[in-house]
């Protein structure tokens, strides 16, 4: 028998939140295209640091990930665990984040273009580099027109990153894990993306996150590393 997947759930997110993203991509899509969205598009991100001991444990859950989507669900719900500020258990170990935050917002344009060419038969490059970057001003919201982030510091790609990560689909909805290398450097991130190459000159831009609060890390101390979880939804 086929097991049934576990629908996702998502906390500190509300029914206004969601309003407010629907209707400033469906003012922004008028004004530009003069005809309504059939076909809206929005994230949620996480972005987190681990203790070294605990981040074996997360980089070996999260290399089942890419073979499993069943891993990959419940790392989503494990996160979620952790914006509770709990402790779940992983490979029988109590892990707790050291620092982690989320945000909520829309696809920039320059990821529905490229969804909008794979419709049409165009070339589609995988969006499989997970970027992470300290320029943004944390709390801003991240502008639709958007094509890098303000301070790059580390790129990489999840489908082969010895530290783990993934790139999935379950259904309609996309999952991308980025855990970035211990030794990445030290400073206080707030932004994060996904590209279709690691060329920053001839890249697009698939996702764009801003977050409410910075990240402290520091370089070989602790293990930083961000989910973005992509959901569609027609209007």
């Amino acid at each position: 028998m086929a097991q049934v997947l576990q629908p996702l759930e998502l906390h500190g997110i509300t029914i206004a939140d969601i309003q407010d993203v629907v209707t400033k991509t469906v003012q922004d899509f008028i004004q530009k295209y003069k005809t309504i969205p059939k076909v809206i598009w929005f994230d949620t991100s996480y972005l987190y640091t681990f203790d070294l001991d605990d981040f074996e444990y997360v980089r070996k859950f999260n290399l089942r990930g890419r073979t499993d989507i069943h891993y990959v669900l419940e790392w989503h719900r494990n996160i979620e665990r952790f914006i509770q500020d709990q402790t779940v258990q992983i490979f029988g170990r109590r892990i707790k984040t050291r620092q982690i935050c989320s945000t909520f917002d829309r696809v920039p344009n320059e990821g529905l273009v490229n969804i909008a060419s794979s419709f049409t038969g165009h070339d589609f490059n995988i969006m499989k580099w997970h970027a992470i970057g300290t320029g943004a001003t944390a709390g801003t919201n991240p502008p639709p027109s958007a094509t890098a982030l303000v301070t790059q510091v580390d790129r990489i790609d999840v489908t082969v990153a010895p530290q783990g990560g993934s790139l999935s689909q379950e259904g309609s909805t996309i999952f991308v894990v980025g855990n970035h290398p211990i030794s990445t450097a030290s400073g206080s991130y707030t932004e994060t993306g996904l590209f279709d190459s690691e060329n920053t000159a001839l890249d697009k831009m698939g996702d764009y996150s801003i977050f409410p609060d910075e990240i402290d890390h520091d370089a070989n101390q602790d293990a930083i590393g961000s989910t973005t979880v992509i959901f569609q939804c027609s209007t």
